[in-house]
């Protein structure tokens, strides 16, 4: 929010959770240090081993199309919030026309007034006063001369009658065409409200997922640990450079910006989902300078590098709302916005560690008030705000840090 129609499918690229888990099972059966087995003992654990990644698998399958739904009701959520500052503007532009066009009918209208005050005081109709000018002069040449200067003034009145017919119907499209974008404003904030109370209900019902998965992994490290190191590390090291290559095939699909030097760690550490979105138009002429990451009211936030914490607003005003700004080891500056609240030790000068701080919770404070709950996240490289996308996946896919 802090937030344009726009294609939002071929930049929904994170499975998030999925890709996050795949990379951490993959480093940790790399870094695993056996026991001996016989080839019967390896034979069977490699057996059970299969069976348990199949299960995962399974499970990475049913995790993947479920990120799919949230990553498309965040693009949905994006796109409608797109088109009401599209509207907002389309209606003050309508307005300023009905304004202007109002002028011009009253003008018109104390135009037409004058002119049939004028006749209404000479005590004649418009006939009458024309036949009696005409008629006033003896000769011939002067009704002549009369009649040529009758007919232009009754022109003007014909036209005078014209203006003021066309600044009417010029109103009545303005305003037929104010209630149109008017309407069309309240369809997409009831959307809205109905997109925000479908992410409530699945971001909670990720979170459940998601800790389901981390726990089948945490089943599957100890599996893993019992059977035949050489062979195991061998195969799955494999599998985790075709799934990487997959990964940043369709990450080249889209222009999400450069990836930042690590070391960085991925800010939301919960259940979260997230789309494109740094530069699309936002209310009151704004654009947006970060990505929005959906998670679940009161996920924790952490710290994304190491460093020192530069600011905290922990009052709820403003755009931003409640926020954090963290001042970098490297020398950038990285924003928390819409905080649900700020976490307890959290002030200017504190110094925080990378994935480890707690700096505050997800929340939908400011001018997301209202809305979803979701972290606006962006990073400053010599004041200037650049698009974190690609830092953010990499970070994702990397098991939560690079």
């Amino acid at each position: 929010m802090t937030s344009r129609q726009t294609p939002i499918l071929g930049s929904v690229l994170s499975r998030a959770w999925a890709l996050a888990l795949a990379a951490a099972a993959a480093t940790l059966v790399l870094l695993l240090v056996l026991p001996l087995f016989s080839p019967v003992q390896a034979d069977e654990l490699r057996d059970e081993l299969a069976e348990k990644q199949a299960a995962l698998k399974a499970a990475y399958a049913e995790l993947d199309a479920f990120q799919d739904q949230l990553n498309e009701l965040a693009g949905q959520y994006d796109a409608a919030e797109t088109r009401l500052g599209e509207l907002e503007a389309e209606i003050r532009d309508v307005e300023e026309l009905i304004v202007k066009s109002e002028a011009d009918l009253e003008n018109a209208r104390h135009k037409l007034e004058e002119r049939l005050v004028c006749m209404y005081k000479d005590g004649m109709t418009a006939s009458s006063y024309y036949l009696e000018v005409l008629f006033g002069e003896s000769d011939l040449v002067s009704v002549l001369q009369r009649f040529d200067v009758i007919t232009k003034i009754a022109e003007e009145d014909e036209k005078l009658f014209d203006e003021v017919e066309g600044y009417l119907n010029c109103s009545k499209e303005n305003k037929a065409l104010l209630e149109q974008k008017t309407a069309e404003q309240t369809g997409e904030m009831a959307k809205l409200a109905r997109l925000q109370e479908e992410a409530s209900t699945k971001f909670t019902a990720a979170e459940g997922e998601y800790k389901k998965i981390k726990s089948q992994v945490k089943t599957l490290e100890e599996e893993i640990r019992k059977a035949d190191a050489a062979a195991a590390a061998a195969s799955l090291a494999e599998r985790r450079m075709r799934y990487n290559a997959e990964v940043y095939k369709k990450s080249a699909e889209t222009d999400p910006g450069e990836v930042q030097p690590g070391p960085f760690a991925f800010p939301v550490a919960g259940a979260h989902s997230f789309v494109n979105s740094f530069g699309w138009p936002r209310s009151g002429g704004r654009t947006h300078r970060g990505i929005d990451i959906m998670a679940a009211r009161g996920v924790p936030l952490v710290a994304c590098v190491s460093g020192s914490i530069s600011s905290v607003k922990s009052v709820d005003s403003g755009l931003g709302g409640k926020t954090v700004h963290i001042r970098g080891d490297n020398g950038n500056t990285y924003f928390y916005a819409h905080l649900d609240g700020i976490a307890p030790g959290i002030a200017p000068g504190v110094r925080v560690t990378i994935g480890q701080t707690v700096v505050g919770y997800n929340g939908n404070s400011g001018n997301a008030r209202g809305g979803a709950c979701h972290l606006h996240f962006e990073i400053r490289v010599g004041g200037v705000a650049i698009n974190p996308y690609a830092t953010l996946v990499k970070a994702d896919r990397n098991g939560g840090s690079y």
